[in-house]
């Protein structure tokens, strides 16, 4: 049994990782930035429940879009576990890159310091929720004006 669960955990942990992989081959030809081992840190709440994950990400960021690549950060960074890939966007007409787990359009980001956070909601067949996914680049030494400006991310500055 504890076999079966090693196993089937890298396994989808190889999954994940060529997905990366396609998704990297896709970006060919589109200029971007990449920031590795960011801190992230996703919330969402319903009627019903509220949920919240802490974990590490790479971050891809091109115009009007943020790919966020996940994965679970164990024994610091000895082991890594990679984890389905989501693709922020501000734009309606973008389409889901290849290797994209969820294409979500984003209702507002706020810019606190070094964080950014994205607001978005969630309808899944009877659930309907708000979501949050918070950046924490304090670690990164990045101009996040300069990134939102040269990226037109629509940002909002929080007090």
């Amino acid at each position: 049994m504890l076999s079966f669960v090693i196993f089937g955990n890298y396994g989808i942990h190889l999954f994940f990782k060529k997905r990366k992989q396609k998704l990297i081959l896709d970006l060919n030809g589109i200029e971007y930035d990449l920031i590795e081992k960011v801190k992230t840190y996703v919330t969402g709440k319903s009627r019903i429940s509220y949920s919240g994950r802490i974990m590490r990400a790479d971050l891809i960021m091109f115009n009007k879009n943020i790919v966020v690549i996940p994965y679970n950060y164990h024994l610091k960074g000895l082991i890594k576990q990679y984890q389905p890939i989501l693709q922020y966007t501000f734009d309606n007409k973008n389409e889901k890159l290849n290797g994209v787990s969820s294409l979500i359009r984003i209702d507002n980001l706020e810019k606190e310091g070094q964080k950014l956070t994205l607001n978005y909601r969630v309808t899944d067949n009877f659930l309907k929720g708000q979501m949050k996914t918070e950046l924490d680049l304090s670690e990164k030494n990045i101009d996040l004006d300069k990134v939102i400006e040269n990226k037109k991310y629509v940002a909002q500055h929080s007090i």
